[in-house]
């Protein structure tokens, strides 16, 4: 009987215990076992002995992006393709949760008679499933899980941040307005990526990519604002415990540090971000990146957090490198609050000035960049580039070439416009930031330059967003 529960069991054994579990009492006179290597549980009525066989497993929460529909769908999918099915399965509602019974003929010849129950809410879904090897146990103990599900509080689901919530006005005595197409979550004002979802999670809202082609899904989390202190990185180091709690350092990787990152957002608000290298304990092999950025609104801080692969690795967030389509200099370039306005702007005008230079090295060539910004709103640019091919064993062939030019400049908000005197204007999307990889004893001063550029392959074009980081270049 062992055998004949675990080819039902197999549907949800992929399932990972990375969130808390749906709080159940056990029905009365019931005996529960916990299976301490996959962390399933077991129910049991009194008085069974083999061959009769009825349980009630628990299964652990596994994430999932869908509707409370589409998880109960895929959970069925999941269990019907292993076992064929004898009669059409019968769907219902207990509480909270769908349910689907279903009679099968496992692949040894048994049958098998299940109620599966599953309820979604936040960022994941659970299962519970009844399952007995002969038709009246079925019948004999559904009402006793019936009873024990319907009394299973599920969290609600915040009608605020249910799908697409619709663009948010603030008062016009407000400074702070939505970005052109954007949504609101509490006090937030965002835009979502394209093609991103957003699920509620508990008190807070993940917006989630789409699977890329190695299976990464990055996702960016809005959180309840807290009370802010005089320590902005005092304030991300709370919010990491509770944003990103049970994840871990990998203090193995030589490459892992604490990256510090400080700076004044175009729209006036002071800023702290920490980034590291973390895994799940569970899952150590994979590698990931998490990062927390507060953000300080006078006596509270809003946070907003980011999980992807390593920024080495990640199809969704590589920070400071050039060239590389990612996502958060534009999702940050459209943050903003309500009830927000800034005291005196955050002076970018001022503080771009002086030079700054970038540069950059592949198997192949190199680049490197320079721009000296004026305070009488002149630039000046300098570019010069490098290929190299080998035309033999002895010989290799090294093309340079170079570009400058002079124009006017202007910022407004986080936008800034060159002009040059021959040609059209380039905009950008500009942030300046102060950046530690020591623990804070060096910064190095860095302003990044985001602009959509179109990118041409055998699919077809596409346009993405290429960021490059350049450093302050001191005299």
């Amino acid at each position: 009987m062992k055998s004949l529960l675990a080819l039902v069991l197999c549907l949800a054994a992929q399932t990972v215990a990375a969130q808390d579990q749906l709080p159940y009492d056990v029905p009365e006179g019931w005996t529960r076992t916990q299976d301490p290597r996959t962390g399933l549980v077991s129910l049991t009525p009194p008085g069974l002995r083999a061959p009769l066989l009825c349980v009630i497993t628990v299964f652990t929460p596994e994430t999932f992006a869908g509707s409370g529909q589409a998880f109960h769908d895929e959970i069925v999918r999941r269990a019907i393709s292993n076992a064929r099915v004898l009669e059409s399965p019968q769907r219902a509602s207990v509480g909270a949760f769908l349910v689907t019974s279903i009679h099968q003929q496992m692949p040894n010849g048994l049958q098998l008679w299940s109620r599966i129950y599953s309820a979604r809410w936040a960022d994941r879904g659970q299962v519970f499933i009844l399952a007995a090897n002969m038709p009246d146990l079925a019948n004999r103990f559904a009402a006793s899980a019936d009873s024990m599900m319907s009394r299973i509080v599920v969290p609600s689901i915040s009608t605020q941040a249910a799908s697409a919530p619709p663009v948010a006005t603030p008062p016009a005595s407000i400074g702070a307005e939505p970005p052109r197409g954007g949504s609101a979550f509490g006090d937030y004002l965002y835009t979502a990526p394209e093609g991103w979802t957003l699920t509620p999670s508990g008190n807070g809202l993940w917006i989630a990519s789409p699977a890329s082609d190695g299976g990464e899904r990055c996702t960016i989390g809005l959180w309840p604002m807290a009370p802010a202190s005089n320590d902005l990185f005092a304030d991300a180091q709370q919010a990491w415990g509770r944003v990103l709690q049970g994840f871990v350092l990998r203090p193995e990787d030589p490459l892992n540090k604490t990256v510090l990152v400080r700076g004044v957002a175009p729209q006036g608000w002071e800023y702290a971000l920490l980034r590291r290298g973390i895994v799940w304990p569970a899952n150590p092999d994979a590698q990931l990146g998490g990062s927390i950025m507060v953000a300080k609104l006078g006596d509270r801080v809003a946070i907003v957090s980011f999980l992807s692969k390593d920024p080495r690795f990640s199809a969704c967030y590589m920070y400071g490198y050039a060239f590389h389509p990612e996502v958060w200099p534009r999702f940050f370039a459209n943050l903003h609050f309500r009830n927000w306005t800034s005291p005196s702007g955050s002076g970018l005008a001022q503080r771009i000035q002086g030079s700054w230079e970038s540069f950059g090295t592949s198997t192949g060539g190199g680049a490197a960049l320079q721009y000296a910004f004026t305070p009488a709103r002149r630039y000046a640019f300098f570019g010069v580039g490098q290929r190299y091919m080998a035309l033999s064993r002895f010989e290799a062939a090294v093309w340079t070439s170079t570009t400058f030019g002079d124009g006017s400049y202007s910022i407004r908000g986080n936008e800034l416009t060159l002009r040059p005197d021959r040609g059209d204007p380039d905009v950008f999307f500009i942030r300046l930031e102060q950046v530690s990889e020591d623990g804070g004893r060096t910064w190095t001063e860095k302003l990044f330059m985001m602009q959509p550029t179109r990118s041409v392959t055998l699919d077809g074009s596409r346009i993405r967003d290429n960021e490059v980081g350049f450093e302050r270049r001191n005299p």
